[in-house]
């Protein structure tokens, strides 16, 4: 061993992807989780949501063909999160134990510096651990607006266990966990307002995909009032206005710009989506050990990795995804006066018909001179697997003759990719 020791702050998605990178690397790690391993991806967010989404769509979708109403099972959905969460969080301790890291069980309460070059994380039962290095991978918490009195807040995770759910409720903030909730809430039964302050749902997103998509919301029985601020006249409401990064409070003033010290995950800022946690974390364990002069095992430089990740072509046509049974995708540029869009309706295609996508649609986005493709925005039954054939060719910088040179399976959504890129020529 190189003699090097790394504390890793978080089991979520950052703080166990960088583990696992450094534990390629002749160092010792350890990684500090109070919970269980996978964060609030694994317990509270990404998994269960994604979940509950499914077994919603699969109600839809059979609803088709029975005679009568289909009813969810919402006990049964719950306990089949929950085992999906414990299986997936049993197996990735079970990864990091493999690649050699050690979990320390316990809450982070202070990092600080000691004069004789080791840095300190002081866990909350009084006991230490020093290391060269500290990565904080600790997450995010929600935020939450000041509410009337009377009116009951109830967190994200609560709701997602399905029980004991509210009759009527309505959900602060149209971005892409608002609509994923409301939709799973409605599907429970609830009365669902979705209310945001800005002049669309999804704020950013193409116009074209918020509209279509509060369309098919309200088709689902979900009142959408937009240009609305608070909770309205609600009694029982959730938020999902963002989340705030963790990890800064557990620092001593000396150690606030420590050359020393890294962030990772939500606890940097940025995005907070799993995807760019992992690779946040990766890039992380990376930068630390050339910041460390280590190298892994086989002799590779970690330098020139870490310059690909930091500088390559990551983030560069990186995707956003809604899970509601209707999907949304988008990646790379929307429209602009130097581009050229196509769109395509899924409802008269093929797939629109097999799939019973009458909302959907797929627009391509090219530069006109060139023809370079610059970006895909996706409203379909499967745009969120879609949309990663997108982001190679938005990120490859492939043209509009490039991306037709193939021929695309029929019948399937992908076909509807050809067909908007045909469109734009």
């Amino acid at each position: 061993m190189s003699g090097k020791h790394i504390i890793v702050i978080g089991g979520g998605p950052a703080g166990y992807s960088a583990a696992l990178e450094l534990g390629k690397s002749d160092v010792r790690v350890t990684l500090i989780e109070e919970k269980n391993i996978g964060g609030v991806c694994v317990h509270q967010g990404c998994i269960p949501t994604r979940s509950h989404l499914l077994a919603v769509k699969a109600a839809m979708q059979a609803q088709d063909f029975s005679a009568g109403p289909v009813e969810l099972d919402l006990t049964r959905m719950s306990q089949q999160a929950a085992a999906k969460s414990q299986r997936l969080a049993f197996g990735m301790e079970y990864m990091l134990q493999r690649s050699g890291i050690q979990i320390r069980r316990g809450r982070a309460a202070v990092v600080k510096a000691v004069p004789a070059g080791e840095q300190r994380v002081l866990l909350s039962d009084g006991s230490e651990i020093s290391g060269d290095a500290v990565l904080i991978a600790a997450g995010s918490e929600e935020k939450i607006q000041d509410v009337p009195d009377g009116v009951r807040v109830w967190p994200s995770e609560e709701l997602l266990k399905l029980q004991s759910l509210p009759q009527a409720i309505t959900v602060v903030g149209g971005g892409v966990l608002g609509v994923e909730l409301s939709v799973i809430l409605a599907g429970a039964g609830c009365r669902v307002v979705l209310r945001e302050k800005a002049k669309q749902i999804l704020p950013g997103w193409d116009q074209d995909i918020a509209r279509h998509l509060e369309s098919w919301l309200r088709a689902q029985g979900i009142e959408v009032q937009l240009e609305a601020a608070g909770t309205g006249d609600a009694r029982d409401a959730a938020f999902c206005i963002g989340r705030e990064p963790r990890g800064k409070e557990l620092l001593e003033n000396d150690c606030k710009n420590a050359s020393w010290l890294y962030f990772a995950g939500d606890a940097a800022g940025g995005s907070m989506t799993a995807d760019h946690a992992m690779e946040e974390g990766r890039t992380a364990a990376r930068r630390i050990l050339e910041d460390l002069g280590e190298f892994c095992r086989g002799g590779i430089g970690r330098s020139g990795m870490v310059s690909e990740a930091a500088g390559g072509q990551a983030g560069k046509a990186a995707a956003r995804c809604v899970f509601t049974p209707l999907e949304a995708a988008m990646t790379g540029e929307s429209d602009s006066p130097v581009y050229k869009s196509a769109y395509i309706e899924t409802e008269m295609q093929p797939c629109g018909q097999i799939f019973g996508t009458e909302y959907g649609f797929v627009k391509a986005v090219m530069n006109k001179e060139d023809h370079v493709l610059k970006g895909f925005h996706i409203l379909s039954s499967m745009a969120s697997e879609l949309i990663a054939v997108c982001q190679v060719a938005v990120a490859r910088k492939m043209t509009a003759e490039e991306f037709l040179d193939v021929t695309f399976v029929h019948p399937v959504e992908s076909e509807l990719l050809q067909e908007a890129v045909r469109r734009l020529l």
